[in-house]
C-alpha cells in the first residue's frame, strides 16, 4: 500500500546510513588519509634536502673562504697539485690543505703546529699555480777570460826605439831548422795568463818547397837553477809543411795547453821552434828575425828578449850576446773582470686555481675559481 512504503522509507531515513553508504564513505576517507600521509612524507624529505643543501653549502663556502684568505696573505706557494696545496707563510711558516680521512673524503687544514677538518664529503679537490714568464736584462760585474796579446813583435818595431838610443839596427837574419838545428827565443812574462792560446812565427821553405816535415812550436817554463834551459812543456802547436811558402810569412799556430798551470808575470820563459822529426829528410823551414845590435845605453824596449839557438837538438844552447833578436808573437787567456748585460727570463706566481667539489648522498656543491697573491 503506497501509504505504508512511504511510512517505511521515513522510518530508514530516520535509523541511519546504508551499507553502501557506509562503504562508499570509509573509501573516500582511506583515500584522503594517504594522500595526507604522502604530502606530509613528501614535505619532510623536502625539509631534509633543503637543510642538507644548506649544510653542504655552508661547508664549501666556509671552505673557500679560508682558501681566499690564506692564499691572499701568503707569500708564495711552495707546492700545488690535484689534492693538496703548501703555501708559504711569513718568516717560514707554512699552511697547507690536503685530503685526509680513511676514505681520503676530509678537506683539512694544517698550519701551525695543527690540523682541522675543514669539510667533509670531498670527492674532488684541485690546484694550480698561475704562473707568468717576463724576459729581463741585467748588469752584472763578472769575471771572464779574454784573450789579449801576452807578447809580440813585428818586424820595424823596434826603428823608433833605436832612433833614441845608441843601438844600432843590423838586419833581419834567418835560421834554418832542420835535423837537430833547433831556435829559441827566451822570454820573460809581462802579465799573468790563465793559459796561452796561439803564437805566430815568420816562416818559408826556402831550401825545399814543399818543406819534409812540419815545425812544432813549444812554450817551455824555464828551469829554476842555472843555465835556466827550458824545463817543463807548457803549450804546443804545428805548423804544416803543406802551409808553407817560399816568401816569409806570418804563421798562426794554435796551442794546446799541456800543463794547466797559469803562466806568471815575470816568469822565466822559452819558445821553441823545432822540426817534428831528427835525422835525414828532416827539413821544416826557415825562421826569420829581427836582431839589434851594439847597444852600450838605454833600456830594452818591451820585454827583454835574448835569441838562442841549438845545434844539438836541445842539449845545448848558444849565450846570450849584447844582440837582441826577436820572431815571435804570442797570446793568452787573461782572467779579467767585466761588466755584461744578462737577459734571462723570471717567473711571477701571480696566484692559485682551485677546483672543489662536495658530495653527500644525493646532495652536492662545486666551487671553482682563481685566487690572487696580495703579498707575493
Amino acid at each position: 500500500m503506497p501509504g505504508r512504503r512511504a511510512i517505511a522509507s521515513r522510518v530508514r531515513g530516520q535509523l541511519g546510513f546504508t551499507l553502501i553508504e557506509i562503504l562508499l564513505a570509509g573509501a573516500i576517507s582511506a583515500l584522503l588519509l594517504t594522500a595526507a600521509a604522502g604530502l606530509f612524507g613528501n614535505l619532510l624529505e623536502l625539509s631534509r634536502g633543503v637543510s642538507a643543501g644548506d649544510e653542504i653549502g655552508r661547508d664549501i663556502e666556509r671552505a673557500v673562504a679560508l682558501l681566499r684568505r690564506d692564499i691572499a696573505q701568503a707569500r708564495g706557494a711552495i707546492a700545488a697539485g690535484a689534492d693538496s696545496l703548501a703555501l708559504r707563510g711569513d718568516g717560514g711558516a707554512s699552511v697547507r690543505y690536503a685530503r685526509r680521512g680513511a676514505a681520503a673524503d676530509t678537506l683539512v687544514r694544517a698550519a701551525g703546529g695543527g690540523a682541522h677538518p675543514v669539510a667533509g664529503g670531498v670527492v674532488l679537490l684541485d690546484f694550480a699555480l698561475h704562473i707568468v714568464e717576463r724576459p729581463y736584462t741585467e748588469e752584472k760585474i763578472a769575471p771572464a777570460l779574454i784573450e789579449r796579446e801576452a807578447l809580440a813583435f813585428e818586424p820595424g818595431d823596434w826603428d823608433a826605439w833605436i832612433g833614441q838610443t845608441d843601438c844600432t839596427y843590423e838586419s833581419r837574419g834567418e835560421r834554418r831548422i832542420k835535423d837537430r838545428e833547433w831556435v829559441a827565443e827566451e822570454f820573460w812574462g809581462q802579465g799573468a795568463f790563465a793559459a796561452l792560446t796561439r803564437a805566430a812565427v815568420r816562416v818559408r821553405a826556402k831550401d825545399k818547397l814543399p818543406t819534409e816535415v812540419d815545425i812544432l812550436v813549444e812554450v817551455y817554463r824555464a828551469a829554476d837553477q842555472a843555465p835556466r834551459h827550458p824545463a817543463q812543456l807548457v803549450a804546443q802547436g804545428r805548423i804544416a809543411s803543406a802551409s808553407m811558402t817560399e816568401e816569409y810569412q806570418w804563421q798562426e799556430v794554435p796551442l794546446t795547453t799541456v800543463d794547466p798551470a797559469p803562466i806568471e808575470a815575470g816568469g822565466r820563459y822559452w819558445l821553441v821552434c823545432r822540426p817534428a822529426s831528427a835525422g835525414g829528410g828532416t827539413y821544416a823551414g826557415h825562421l826569420e828575425y829581427e836582431r839589434i845590435k851594439d847597444c852600450d845605453s838605454g833600456e830594452w824596449p818591451g820585454t827583454d828578449m835574448t835569441y838562442r839557438q841549438s845545434n844539438d837538438a836541445g842539449a845545448s844552447w848558444s849565450e846570450a850576446t849584447h844582440r837582441r833578436e826577436a820572431f815571435f808573437r804570442l797570446y793568452g787567456l787573461s782572467q779579467e773582470t767585466l761588466l755584461t748585460e744578462v737577459s734571462a727570463t723570471k717567473a711571477d706566481t701571480l696566484g692559485v686555481a682551485y677546483r672543489l667539489a662536495l658530495q653527500r648522498g644525493e646532495v652536492s656543491a662545486h666551487r671553482g675559481g682563481f685566487i690572487a697573491f696580495h703579498n707575493p
